[in-house]
């Protein structure tokens, strides 16, 4: 039997950012650094502006385990239906298709 198990692997640090306020200081790490698996924690900042102190380790988050249904992993709609999302995503696409129809009935 395959089973399912959601992991989340999450490093703790901080990055050491110069800037004029709170908020550009989180701007800059939202839109300037990073963190790719297999590669190193990276920065488009410069050193003066920007170091980082990261755990090297993350810690390791599993979530419920489920059976995989074909031994690949679960359908996307026995997902939905086992957590009990399927009226709720149906009810979105319904809107967002509606949406849509509104938007091509403005282009005409």
């Amino acid at each position: 039997m395959i089973y399912i198990v959601p992991t989340k692997f999450v490093f703790n640090g901080n990055f050491l950012v110069k800037a004029e306020s709170p908020e550009q200081a989180r701007q800059l790490v939202q839109e300037q650094c990073g963190l790719t698996l297999g590669r190193n924690i990276h920065t488009a900042l410069d050193e003066e502006s920007c170091t980082w102190e990261f755990d090297m380790k993350p810690e390791k988050i599993t979530g419920r385990i489920r059976k995989s249904v074909n031994g690949r992993g679960q359908s996307f709609d026995d997902f939905l239906k086992e957590e009990g999302l399927t009226d709720e995503v149906n009810e979105l696409a319904k809107k967002k298709i509606a949406i849509l129809k509104t938007r091509k009935r403005r282009k005409k």
